[in-house]
């Protein structure tokens, strides 16, 4: 790789890594704006996730457009297939998907500069410090990072354009050396850096100062697109074979498509000057290829793999098949470095693992129902009751570990109060769970030393029980199916956890109880009273479970 350059060398290298860091800096503002600011949007785009690749796709397109991080959606992705939310199909439409939602980012570099990007500063500078209202303070930091990002490309130019860089020998093609050596250097950078928007913008740089040719750019557009697929797959090496297959496949993917268009250079350089040409009213074609060859890449890549999706899989399955000695573990992970969160993604994955758990407790909440109301259990059921409560006890650790280096990100006021919702969420999830675990170690121990309670208490205790249930299955259908109460019906009939009477009422009812038993033997009675008192304890962590749902 000969190189010719003047002695404003250091001034070129100076103003490449100050130029990169503001164009970083601004791309993690813009991502953090649109985050809170379409937060709803990305909710709603990870739940219409469905078996049918192609709506899985625009799913994964969605959540990368809003989130403007193709790095922060493929880890979250992955995350996501690592604990068992996405299926593998799900995960490599999703992957392809979120290719295309930052395609066009790179447009951003093409808007005029001069005093446009202060003008853009000051603009947004102002409402970001001192708006009243959140959102209007994020819309001035999104309107801010756009001002910052063309200020860090600004820099990046004027280093190239001042160190009168050029190569000696520029290449038109992949029958050079050189063409490969940038292809795989622009790879190696990529990856390192993490953003293919901000190597765009280094690329386009060095093409408006005629540093390199557009056949060197369209060359390195190749390489950013493997490169930045390269991160996920390297850290899901240490998770299950679902998230090694689905970034394998996006790795894989992006390198087939680069040796393809390789194949075929020269007619994809005339298919990016066609489309140049007819936009070149815009901007001056050269600067076009770069963002129009990223958008072409990136589309032939998601068509020709979405239908070659099922002979692609089968390859991959066989590279990394499962292991057939056990079931693989689910475990909630946060793939990559907590800079390079996307918190709103990181959330959603959370609130996810929320509802698995709240699931879970169900179902040791009607066996133990089922305990209670007759009075025994088969061994595997008693079994199951203490196999789900301690995957509660695992999922409780795994999220508070998650919560607290997602805690470590930038997180906007809304953001740290759904971290903390969900802290007590899943403490309060945990708490029914080992109160009901509690219960039938009490019942069982009766059982055991022969202690019989009469039909009437026991028939009490099964209301009493059936009524925590319902509150509990009440809950369960808000926190799960997001449901919230209809304008036709006259009351929510879950407003009654908001009463401040609630509590006392559960206070009276738990009296009541303990009058009721005061017949039995010594020994039911503190076992029947250990046992109310433990059930009452369950409704009260269901009231602060809806509590702490309504403020996610």
């Amino acid at each position: 790789m000969a190189l010719y350059f003047s002695a404003n060398i250091w001034y070129l290298i100076v103003s490449v890594i100050g130029g990169l860091g503001l164009v970083l800096l601004a791309l993690r503002l813009l991502s953090e704006s649109l985050q809170f600011l379409f937060g709803a949007w990305i909710r709603w785009a990870l739940s219409f996730m469905s078996k049918n690749i192609f709506i899985s796709a625009l799913s994964g397109l969605l959540v990368a457009l809003f989130v403007q991080s193709g790095i922060a959606t493929t880890f979250m992705g992955v995350g996501f297939a690592g604990s068992g939310l996405f299926s593998l199909n799900q995960l490599m439409a999703f992957l392809l998907g979120s290719n295309l939602g930052t395609a066009l980012t790179s447009v951003l570099f093409l808007l005029p500069r001069g005093y446009f990007e202060l003008y853009l500063l000051g603009v947004g500078a102002l409402p970001m410090f001192y708006a009243p209202q959140e959102w209007l303070s994020q819309i001035g930091r999104g309107v801010f990072s756009v001002g910052l990002l063309l200020l860090g490309y600004g820099l990046l130019s004027s280093g190239f354009t001042n160190a009168s860089l050029s190569f000696l020998n520029p290449v038109y093609g992949p029958s050079s050396a050189l063409y490969w050596e940038l292809l795989v250097v622009a790879a190696l950078v990529a990856a390192l850096l993490r953003s293919s928007i901000a190597m765009l913008g280094l690329v386009m740089a060095a093409l408006s100062a005629q540093v390199i040719t557009v056949q060197m750019a369209l060359a390195m557009v190749l390489g950013i697109n493997v490169g930045t697929a390269l991160p996920a797959f390297l850290v899901s090496l240490d998770v299950g074979t679902n998230s090694k297959r689905g970034s394998f496949f996006h790795f894989f993917s992006n390198l087939a498509m680069a040796v393809v268009v390789s194949l075929a250079f020269e007619d994809f350089v005339r298919a990016c000057g066609a489309v140049a040409k007819n936009l070149g009213h815009l901007r001056p074609s050269l600067l076009l290829y770069v963002p129009i060859s990223h958008v072409l890449f990136n589309v032939s890549l998601v068509f020709l793999f979405l239908l070659l999706l099922w002979p692609t899989r089968k390859v991959i399955e066989w590279v990394f098949p499962k292991s057939s000695a056990n079931k693989e573990p689910q475990k909630l992970t946060l793939l990559g470095h907590f800079t390079s969160v996307a918190p709103t993604l990181a959330l959603e994955q959370a609130v996810q693992e929320i509802k698995k758990m709240s699931a879970m407790v169900e179902s040791v909440l009607q066996l133990t129902h089922e305990l209670v109301t007759k009075g025994s259990l088969e061994s595997e059921q008693v079994d199951r009751i203490f196999k789900y409560e301690s995957i509660t006890d695992k999922v409780h650790v795994e999220l508070n570990e998650f919560l607290q280096t997602v805690m470590q990100s930038r997180l906007s006021l809304t953001q740290s109060q759904r971290v903390q919702a969900l802290l007590r969420l899943t403490h309060e999830l945990e708490s029914i769970a080992d109160k009901s675990r509690f219960v039938v170690h009490r019942i069982l121990e009766m059982n055991k030393q022969g202690l019989v309670v009469s039909t009437d208490n026991r028939k009490n205790l099964a209301v009493f029980f059936e009524s925590i249930l319902a509150d509990y299955e009440l809950v369960f259908v808000r926190l799960t199916e997001a449901q919230s109460a209809s304008e036709d019906q006259k009351e929510d009939p879950l407003a009654k956890f908001n009463d401040d009477r609630y509590t006392s009422r559960v206070t009276t009812e738990l009296l009541g109880m303990h009058k009721l038993v005061q017949s039995e033997p010594v020994a039911c009675v503190q076992a029947l009273g250990d046992i109310f008192v433990a059930l009452a304890q369950i409704r009260l962590h269901t009231q602060n479970v809806f509590q702490a749902y309504q403020r996610l």
